[in-house]
């Protein structure tokens, strides 16, 4: 969630939507409040109470949040930020892209265009 997005509730129900559209209604979710960096303390106050269960952060400033990034990703981290290589067997991660079908994005219809091709090498890489 965009917690700097004065209209992130709508987006929420847009993902729930997406997401039982999908068959994955049921399925285990985390709540993350991303940009937290961007809202003042009061709004963070809040929705912190309202949402306990999720994780603030932000790619700018974490806080107590964890952020999983590509191994390449730390050569470009500031350095306040804190990484740490995962130990043992890289775990699987099960994704879900939720997003707006009338979404125009270029970026987003490459990634659409060759996610079939992203699925085929990690499983690949995986076995």
């Amino acid at each position: 969630m965009d917690a700097a997005d004065p209209a992130f509730r709508s987006h929420i129900q847009v993902t729930k939507e997406v997401l039982e559209d999908i068959g994955a209604g049921k399925l285990p979710s985390l709540a993350i409040l991303n940009k937290i960096d961007l809202v003042d303390s009061s709004r963070k106050a809040l929705l912190e109470k309202e949402f306990p269960e999720a994780i603030a952060m932000s790619l700018i400033a974490s806080t107590g949040g964890v952020g999983l990034l590509p191994a390449y990703a730390q050569n470009f981290l500031l350095s306040s930020v804190t990484s740490r290589p995962l130990k043992g067997d890289t775990p699987t991660v099960e994704l879900v892209l939720g997003y707006k079908k009338s979404n125009q994005s270029p970026i987003l219809k490459l990634l659409l265009s060759r996610l079939d091709e992203l699925v085929a090498r990690v499983s690949k890489k995986a076995q």
